[in-house]
């Protein structure tokens, strides 16, 4: 798999399709390597005409990991963040977002789709306020703005996400306790163990398990707090996609951005919670593909 230099953190990245054509870029979420994107997401981008390129964030996968950096305690970070006070976080989104422009400039992509997922989505809108001449569209999936005011996950919910964190060198238990968190969050009805869920992290844990990483992407989320700014200051053609029944970020998140950014459309997915599984792949495949059509005319 390819490395790149990008801003001075190294990246691992995948190309499909065809170079040339307009090229979307994928940014995935906490903890998620390139690998969680669905692979027929990916040939639905590819079929339409685009280049698709993805790539793992800092401390993820095969990118570069910030090893001697340590991640506050969440809760204690989280109360430090709203009194205004240091949190000791290792880096921020802002941070984040310089190495996904980084790797722009590294790739030489003059201008992208950008398509982020969950923390991915929250990076993106670091990205499409800092670099708006970069982006042509940008397309939102179960994402939000940190605004605290709106509804949190609930204490099994959080105990979840603090738990897959846990250091494991057991890989079964590794598995098992990531599942545990999915199972949490995931569309309700789903079968985890044959929607592909399973295989996909079974995966995902033998190419890399490192669970510092997810605690400071969790940190850096939790250190840029409410980025309202950032979100008012996009220009790109947006899409916003969010599950109706989503219990780790709240639909609120994704219609506060709708609502922020002149002209974005909202598509709610009923049913859907903070994952994609297979049966909701299509529609929003279509949808995204429409959206960045409508942005590759009007630019």
């Amino acid at each position: 798999m390819p490395i790149i230099d990008a801003n001075g953190t190294l990246l691992a990245y995948e190309r499909y399709g065809k170079q040339g054509d307009p090229v979307v870029l994928l940014i995935m979420g906490l903890g998620a390597q390139l690998t969680y994107w669905s692979p027929d997401f990916i040939d639905a981008l590819t079929a339409s005409g685009r280049e698709v390129i993805a790539f793992d964030n800092r401390d993820v996968g095969l990118s570069q990991k910030w090893k001697g950096h340590h991640a506050p305690n969440a809760i204690r970070q989280m109360l430090r963040q709203r009194l205004g006070r240091p949190t000791g976080a290792p880096y921020s989104l802002k941070d984040m977002a310089k190495d996904t422009i980084g790797l722009m400039d590294a790739l030489e992509l003059k201008e992208v789709d950008l398509v982020g997922v969950s923390l991915g989505g929250m990076i993106s809108q670091f990205v499409s306020a800092m670099a708006p001449e970069r982006v042509r569209s940008f397309t939102g999936i179960m994402t939000t703005t940190g605004n605290p005011k709106h509804p949190k996950p609930n204490l099994k919910i959080m105990r979840g996400m603090i738990f897959r964190s846990a250091e494991s060198q057991d890989m079964d238990s590794a598995v098992e306790r990531t599942m545990r968190a999915y199972a949490a969050i995931s569309t309700p009805g789903e079968n985890l163990s044959t929607n592909g869920t399973l295989k996909k992290i079974m995966d995902g844990h033998k190419r890399s398990h490192y669970p510092p990483g997810f605690k400071r992407q969790m940190a850096a989320s939790i250190e840029s707090g409410y980025f309202i700014k950032m979100t008012k200051a996009i220009k790109a053609p947006t899409l916003v996609i969010h599950g109706s029944a989503d219990p780790l970020v709240s639909v609120e998140g994704g219609k506060e951005i709708a609502r922020t950014v002149p002209g974005a459309e909202l598509m709610i997915v009923e049913g859907m919670g903070h994952d994609m599984p297979p049966r909701f792949i299509g529609d929003i495949s279509k949808r995204v593909i429409q959206h960045m059509d409508n942005a590759l005319v009007a630019a």
